[in-house]
């Protein structure tokens, strides 16, 4: 029977708990981010520490590895970011102009079964310069008449966005300098309070993140850069710009044809009908072979899930975490998986199991 000092210290140890989780709640995101990385890093971070040697474990070699991470991280955001502010202006004026001019709708849009018409009487109601009611005019008052508002709106998540990224980078670093301590005190904690399955739960979870590294943001970013290829072998304006979006949207499994339909209709629009073609199969072969290939050997190894349950995962975990979830969803239904293949097949699937963790490590 539980003594009554103890039932006081369990309170104590559970408010105390409570209330340090509560502190910091802001900063769970740029926390759970920095364990990510440094997951996914951290092959990479041993092999430069003993590189650089045991002198530098503690201070340097940490240095080093967390502004390498940074300058990837932030780099291309800033040039993309900076093209895609460029394309915006540029898109501006020629919407502005069209409005202006009172431009006639292209022809390809008079050629368009069936909606043509609609299509004809929407363009001019949407460039007309003369309607004081038409949704241009509308638009631009949004854009001039809030662009204060959603300037400071964008100014403060963006200076948050900044904070929370470069505490991510201080918590990168010390994870990296006692990572190896780190990791015993969390082994130690986990047996203690869970036994030795926490053990496998938490090497399923490194898995988990790696794969998911290796098969939703090197592949998506694969394809982008062989997508961004083509957009500029077919003449695509903007073919940097397009390229950087379709790695972005490649990330997600099936979102890559929203960016390449998107410029096939800019190409067509131009009139450039074969290279929309070309973009359009030669987006969908790179589609087959990264989603239903690549990418389930390298998730569905890692996570040891069946790929539906890995896309099932993603999507789940995108809708209820955010970006967070490309990585947490995976690991949570890989955990899931695990925890049902236990009960299922009882203790001698996790003396196999416990075997498996042994001979990764």
């Amino acid at each position: 029977m539980t003594s009554r000092p103890q039932f006081f210290r369990f309170i104590f140890l559970a408010a105390i708990t409570a209330l340090g989780l509560w502190t910091i709640r802001h900063f769970w995101a740029a926390l759970i981010w920095s364990v990510i990385i440094a997951i996914a890093f951290w092959p990479l971070w041993l092999r430069l520490k003993n590189a650089l040697g045991p002198k530098h474990e503690k201070v340097l070699s940490p240095t080093v590895a967390t502004i390498t991470i940074g300058i990837t991280l932030v780099l291309p955001f800033l040039f993309f970011g900076l093209e895609i502010m460029n394309d915006f202006q540029a898109a501006m004026h020629f919407f502005q102009d069209l409005k202006t001019q009172d431009a006639a709708p292209p022809e390809w849009l008079n050629k368009i079964p069936f909606i043509n018409q609609n299509l004809v009487n929407k363009w001019h109601d949407f460039f007309s310069s003369n309607t004081q009611d038409s949704p241009s005019i509308h638009l631009a008052q949004v854009f001039n008449g809030n662009f204060i508002n959603h300037g400071r709106a964008f100014g403060a998540n963006i200076a948050r966005r900044i904070t929370t990224f470069f505490f991510m980078l201080m918590s990168l670093f010390f994870l990296f300098r006692s990572g190896t301590e780190l990791q015993k005190m969390s082994i130690n904690i986990s047996r203690r309070l869970m036994g030795p399955d926490m053990e496998r739960f938490a090497h399923q979870v490194v898995l988990s993140v790696r794969g998911t590294l290796d098969g939703l943001v090197l592949v998506g970013l694969g394809e982008g850069v062989l997508l961004g290829v083509i957009y500029v072998f077919t003449g695509t304006p903007h073919a940097v710009m397009f390229g950087g979006m379709t790695a972005i949207a490649a990330i997600i499994p099936f979102c890559a044809p929203i960016i390449f339909s998107i410029v096939a209709i800019i190409l067509v629009a131009q009139g450039h009908i074969g290279a929309a073609i070309t973009v359009i199969i030669s987006g969908m072969v790179i589609l087959l072979v990264a989603d239903h290939v690549i990418r389930p050997i390298l998730i569905g190894g890692a996570t040891r899930l069946p790929f539906l349950w890995v896309l099932v995962g993603i999507l789940g975990g995108i809708e209820s975490f955010g970006l967070l979830g490309l990585f947490l969803g995976p690991a949570l239904m890989a955990i899931l998986m695990m925890v049902w293949r236990d009960v299922a097949d009882g203790p001698d699937i996790q003396n196999e199991h416990a075997k498996n963790v042994q001979k990764d490590k």
